[in-house]
């Protein structure tokens, strides 16, 4: 029974950083397309992740998939590392928005212990 709990309390807290991310990122998607495109920064970067089952990484992707702003363009074929566009990689937006997937991951990892 508690464990049952404790699953269902992580998906409510997966669910809230989810929407709070979701919203924040539109808004930042919005505001450059309409005020900032000549600021804008798209490119590349990499996100080692420590996930290990298909079905995590996979949902992981997802998540980055429909967070506005950003896609995965490419999975390695060890699937240990995930290639990653985005709108703006200056120094501050990689870093929000490597910090976003990284607790993403940690949430997927708390969920499938």
């Amino acid at each position: 029974m508690i464990f049952m709990l404790e699953k269902i309390w992580v998906a409510i807290k997966f669910l809230g950083v989810y929407l709070y991310q979701l919203i924040t990122s539109s808004i930042s998607t919005i505001n450059y397309i309409l005020f900032k495109t000549k600021d804008m920064n798209p490119g590349l970067l990499s996100y080692e992740t420590r996930l290990t089952s298909d079905w995590a990484i996979t949902f992981l992707t997802i998540l980055i998939i429909i967070t506005p702003g950003s896609t995965v363009i490419r999975i390695s074929q060890d699937s240990k590392k995930f290639f990653i566009h985005s709108i703006d990689v200056s120094e501050k937006e990689k870093d929000s928005l490597l910090r976003s997937i990284k607790h993403y991951e940690d949430l997927i990892l708390e969920v499938s212990r």
